[in-house]
């Protein structure tokens, strides 16, 4: 290293030239911040296992098309595989971008848009877990005890016996392995608490679940549902959408099953799909 004592003057001045040149500070942000915005197939109104029935569970799409229609910009493909396989539940909303191989669109700047979607649909069906009907008054396990009142409504128990801690019956209790007892609820006494079963209504000991849509094989129920053409292609108008710099927008199709389903038959195994229900929303 060159002591400071021996570099030339002439060479001090003209790095301090050539930072007055530059003007460059660390405050200064050479690249701003982009919005950006993504796309997301759900319904708004799906539910859990003890979810008043009728309630599905999971809805899934297979898709030809998702296409984001930008005013200024021109038409953005959201799908980096197609046909796309896209799915949605309660516990699990994810976006076009990750499900389907594709990206969010960074638009270099914040600002407001008129943004319509076009969605081309091949295929789609609900799936639920089936689930008794326990009518108070009723006695679905034949104990004698109305299902009203009985605190073991699916497993015959006649004595109601039920533990301190438990907010259901003994005999459809699991193990606490935090306590050692036998206090989880456990709804149809396959030893697997309610809180992790698969099948809370219906005894699954194994928990199968081949398709992995969280509901156990044993009770999974699916409802086709029908389009009005094969393949469906709608249009929906477009909203004014506000992109913010180092944001992302989230533009949402909503299939809510209690507005877009129609003409479905008793036992839920077939639906139709009412296409000028389906609504597009910026959350």
């Amino acid at each position: 290293m060159v002591p400071a004592a021996r570099i030339p003057v002439w060479v001090l001045a003209l790095v301090a030239s050539a930072v007055v040149a530059c003007g460059c500070s660390s405050e200064k942000i050479l690249y701003p911040a982009a919005g950006s915005v993504t796309l997301r197939v759900t319904d708004g109104a799906l539910g859990r296992q003890t979810s008043a029935p009728p309630s599905f569970q999971t809805m899934r799409w297979v898709l030809e098309e998702a296409v984001i229609e930008i005013e200024g910009f021109g038409d953005y493909d959201a799908l980096g595989i197609v046909p796309c396989h896209a799915s949605a539940n309660v516990l699990v909303q994810a976006d076009l971008a990750s499900q389907c191989g594709g990206s969010p669109l960074s638009l270099g700047a914040e600002g407001t848009r008129g943004m319509g979607v076009r969605l081309t649909v091949s295929s789609m069906e609900m799936r639920r877990a089936w689930r008794p009907d326990l009518p108070a008054g009723g006695d679905y396990d034949g104990d004698g005890v109305e299902n009203g009142t009985d605190n073991c409504p699916l497993v015959p128990n006649p004595d109601q016996e039920i533990l301190t801690d438990a907010t259901s019956g003994t005999a459809c209790t699991a193990l606490d392995w935090y306590t050692g007892l036998y206090t989880d609820p456990d709804a149809d006494a396959d030893g697997v608490a309610d809180g992790y079963d698969n099948c809370i209504w219906l005894a699954n000991t194994d928990q199968a679940d081949s398709n992995g849509d969280g509901i156990g094989d044993a009770c999974s129920r699916t409802t086709r549902v029908v389009l009005d053409a094969q393949p469906l292609r709608l249009e929906l108008a477009p909203l004014s959408v506000t992109v913010a710099a180092s944001e992302l927008t989230r533009i949402v199709v909503d299939f809510d099953n209690s507005k877009t389903l129609v003409d479905c038959d008793s036992g839920l195994t077939v639906c139709r799909l009412d296409p000028s229900r389906v609504s597009l929303t910026v959350p």
